[in-house]
């Protein structure tokens, strides 16, 4: 059925007053990883809710893979002593009142271009998204078939930090809004200068005058590899390569200093750092 006025984000569920972030009070934070059947978001036909966001699914996905995405999210949301519970609250008010959401799809692009026979945008980007959902989200997350469970780790943990960094983060901190001269800018140019970052491959973006685009996406994907080498995950990306060179935490905060910082000061202060084993156990059985 379709949304109503009483199921999407209004005044009742947005923070108020009595809501605002304390110590003591970090009730905006909901938990549910049941699968929703919904054909009004079409061609999304279920979604999960899980931590007060919102993933949407193709009808190809497995039900199984699209709860290990949400379980592994929710891993990167378990708690630890450098949690800061107000930062966290403020994350999570972000997601509800800017109606930030994850697609999942089938195998890649090409997989809905062959089915429908239409391009890609047609056959799998409604545009606008129906209800409150617009364009608060980036990429997709690919169920790839013959992908093996650490390709199927780094696409999940890749696809998620995007949204959460690009999207979520910046609407919550400037210091996170690419679209100024932020912190996040000065990180990923410092990381070019430092030689650690090579965004040669987004030069075309540039060329063809989207600079918007352009500095979303290099900062997007500078900070997801940022955080995966802080979290210990550079195993998981073949680290390093050619367009990040930096492979340990220790090198992040020698080589790039401002981006360490900003590490410091709200990923670890919001998210806890998914182990290797425990991302493998997600999937393990799938």
């Amino acid at each position: 059925t379709a949304p109503t006025e009483d199921t999407a984000p209004t005044e009742d569920t947005a923070p108020t007053e009595d809501t605002a972030p304390t110590e003591e009070n970090t009730s905006f934070q909901t938990r549910n990883i049941g699968l929703t059947e919904d054909n009004y978001f079409d061609p999304f036909t279920r979604h999960i809710e899980i931590q007060n966001f919102r993933i949407f699914i193709t009808p190809e996905v497995s039900n199984d893979f699209a709860v290990h995405v949400s379980k592994i999210y929710e891993l990167m949301l378990g708690n630890n002593d450098l949690i800061d519970p107000i930062m966290r609250q403020e994350y999570f008010e972000t997601l509800i009142n800017q109606n930030v959401f994850q697609r999942i799809g089938y195998s890649g692009p090409d997989y809905y271009v062959e089915k429908t026979g239409k391009n890609f945008d047609e056959a799998l980007n409604p545009h606008p998204f129906k209800g409150p959902y617009r364009d608060n989200m980036t990429d997709y997350i690919w169920e790839v078939p013959d992908a093996n469970t650490d390709e199927k780790i780094g696409e999940i943990v890749e696809h998620l930090l995007h949204t959460i960094t690009n999207v979520a983060l910046a609407y919550t901190h400037q210091e996170w809004n690419w679209m100024q001269n932020s912190d996040i800018y000065y990180a990923t140019m410092e990381s070019i200068n430092n030689n650690v970052f090579d965004v040669s491959d987004y030069q075309q973006i540039l060329d063809r005058g989207d600079d918007e685009g352009y500095y979303s996406i290099i900062t997007q994907e500078f900070m997801f590899w940022v955080i995966v080498v802080e979290w210990g995950l550079a195993d998981i990306y073949e680290l390093p390569h050619n367009e990040f060179s930096a492979s340990s935490p220790a090198e992040i905060e020698s080589k790039l200093p401002l981006a360490h910082k900003l590490y410091e000061d709200f990923i670890a202060k919001i998210f806890t750092p998914p182990s290797i084993e425990d991302l493998r156990a997600i999937l393990g059985s799938y």
